[in-house]
């Protein structure tokens, strides 16, 4: 046959020649790789990170759970994690989160390219993260929140926004969820209607209690609400429970809001709702080697995920991690305006105090704060100028 996984026509191959239905049966590997090509045949697939004890084979008895794409895993998700793990445990039920492979969106329209806050992998990542944290990110909260605060103006906003950091520290901390669920979306899924597709998380996924996200719809066209989903369940035997949203400060804390302050390249803000700082994996490739001659060498990133949401464009403080090594790190998101070197959206780093080759390396970026937008100056000299004074706040911000 000469196939080999991830080729998705090992698994259609597998299902032709065992003569069985792909949305009957369940993939478990530790391959994020095959479990996507799985998922886009349809197979249910379960994705399992050794060493760890999340749980993502099905449930075997009755759950409650919450369904979406989950992109970024910020805190109003933590949130909704919540208060499914509290409707599991007074329930005496397990709990579980069913989430997809790929945006729903892709599977349905085949030239859509989403602007994603986390790929599958990082998504399974800071789940697992959450998972052995105890579902407790308070300290990174805490974090995102000083930062925040740090940057205030004036002594009144600061009271606010400790008093807010403190408040929210009290409400975020859960425990561990039962089980993660990969539902693979398929155009034969897009087409139930919401009775037909709480009908299947009844039947497969022994779900009891469906808790809904405050904005959440589902089912073709996406045309029934909240009532229309009370009403099926009770003929189902499923009690419908809607969310509460995590509002903080009048703010509703959703993946949209924080997709629009990264777009602006307000990272404080977006980190302070993620929970953890944005970041961008990716290889380390060739560049134009400009940032050498003028003093600055820099690592240009090419991202691993290509529907990741790349920032604002402008000069980050950041931190590079590189073979398990935290460094500090100064990034240009742009086009290089003053050197005029061709009309593609470079992202390159000068590591501050590092002299490595890293050609070739896998790097993780993590965004702290935009320090400037990026323009066009009127002579190299004054973009070294510019260029000594950005370092300069940069060590100034990520002082140890």
């Amino acid at each position: 046959m000469h196939l080999a996984k991830p080729d998705p026509e090992i698994f259609r191959a597998a299902l032709a020649d065992a003569g069985i239905c792909a949305e009957e049966t369940l993939f478990i590997d530790d391959s994020l790789a095959n479990c996507e090509a799985a998922a886009s045949v349809g197979l249910q697939t379960a994705h399992y990170v050794p060493g760890t004890d999340l749980n993502l084979v099905l449930p075997q008895k009755p759950c409650a759970a919450t369904i979406g794409c989950f992109d970024g895993v910020h805190r109003g998700h933590r949130y909704l994690l919540q208060q499914v793990r509290e409707a599991a445990k007074a329930r005496g039920l397990e709990s579980a989160f069913i989430t997809f492979p790929v945006h729903p969106r892709m599977v349905l329209q085949s030239d859509y390219q989403p602007q994603l806050l986390s790929c599958l992998q990082q998504k399974i990542e800071l789940i697992d993260r959450l998972q052995t944290n105890g579902t407790n990110h308070n300290h990174l909260a805490n974090y995102a929140n000083q930062t925040r605060c740090a940057n205030q103006t004036n002594s009144a906003d600061q009271a606010k926004c400790t008093n807010l950091a403190n408040s929210t520290n009290q409400t975020e901390h859960t425990d561990q969820v039962d089980h993660c669920i990969l539902l693979p979306f398929t155009r034969e899924l897009s087409q139930l209607s919401a009775r037909e597709f709480m009908q299947h998380l009844h039947d497969l996924y022994q779900v009891r209690v469906l808790i809904i996200g405050y904005d959440h719809r589902f089912g073709h066209n996406r045309s029934e609400g909240f009532r229309d989903y009370c009403r099926y369940g009770q003929e189902l035997g499923i009690e419908v429970i809607q969310a509460k949203a995590l509002i903080e400060d009048g703010v509703s804390i959703s993946s949209s809001l924080i997709r629009q302050l990264i777009q602006e390249g307000n990272m404080i803000e977006a980190n302070h709702y993620l929970g953890y700082h944005y970041f961008i994996d990716g290889t380390i490739v060739d560049g134009y080697k400009v940032g050498r001659k003028l003093g600055f060498p820099t690592a240009n990133l090419r991202p691993s995920c290509p529907n990741k949401l790349i920032p604002a464009e402008g000069v980050y403080a950041a931190y590079a991690h590189i073979n398990g090594q935290r460094h500090r790190a100064m990034l240009n998101i742009g086009h290089r305006p003053t050197i005029g070197n061709g009309p593609d959206l470079s992202i390159e780093a000068h590591i501050i105090d590092f002299h490595e080759d890293i050609y070739k390396e896998q790097v993780r970026i993590e965004f702290i704060r935009q320090i400037r937008k990026e323009r066009k100056f009127n002579s190299l000299d004054a973009l070294i100028r510019q260029l000594n004074r950005d370092k300069d706040t940069v060590c100034e911000l990520l002082a140890d």
